[in-house]
């Protein structure tokens, strides 16, 4: 038995507007935090339509948070998000740690 497993985790939600929105400021948390059963071996947020501003920032809880501004007229907005994480088992070595 193998002592840790990869998972390749794709996220995507999508917003469609009765009309046209001509921009705005957007959240995501949807970055997998790093703990130590659990190591973030990539992670990228793609956001649709392109974004004007972009930041990275941390809620109180010490999850990443990117933060986005928009100023392109859409009526639908996509964001995914890809991560690989790997898990390995707890010290206590009888089951698997989601985070």
């Amino acid at each position: 038995m193998s002592d840790s497993v990869c998972y390749h985790v794709r996220h995507e939600t999508r917003y469609r507007y009765s009309s046209i929105v001509l921009g705005g400021h957007q959240l995501a948390h949807l970055a997998p935090r790093a703990t130590p059963w659990q190591t973030v071996l990539s992670h990228h947020v793609e956001i649709t339509p392109g974004v004007l501003e972009r930041s990275e920032g941390t809620d109180y809880f010490g999850n990443g948070v990117p933060r986005f501004l928009l100023d392109t007229p859409h009526d639908e907005l996509l964001v995914r998000a890809d991560s690989v994480v790997r898990i390995t088992l707890t010290p206590r070595g009888r089951r698997w740690e989601f985070v």
